[in-house]
């Protein structure tokens, strides 16, 4: 979870970032998918739609303007983890 909400954390500060992983995973194609599924597998997320988790993910993540406020990509962050993470992962 920890790991989860650091990547989300930088993907937020840094839109740049985000765009290039957003980029690369539309490039390989499945690399998000396969981390969520890890992650699922992990008990780190409480979904077992992998594919649906990570559709969520690239579009909170990737349709933001870099013009959007910091308390806002903290509050897509929030709500992301509010949905799929777990509560007690550390």
């Amino acid at each position: 979870m920890g790991l989860i909400r650091l990547l989300l954390s930088v993907f937020a500060s840094y839109p740049d970032i985000a765009k290039a992983a957003m980029a690369k995973h539309a490039a390989s194609g499945d690399s998000l998918v396969t981390w969520m599924r890890d992650a699922i597998l992990d008990g780190k997320l409480a979904t077992e739609d992998y594919l649906l988790a990570s559709r969520v993910f690239s579009a909170m993540m990737g349709g933001f303007p870099d013009s959007m406020t910091r308390k806002l990509k903290k509050e897509i962050i929030r709500t992301f983890l509010a949905r799929y993470g777990k509560i007690g992962c550390a």
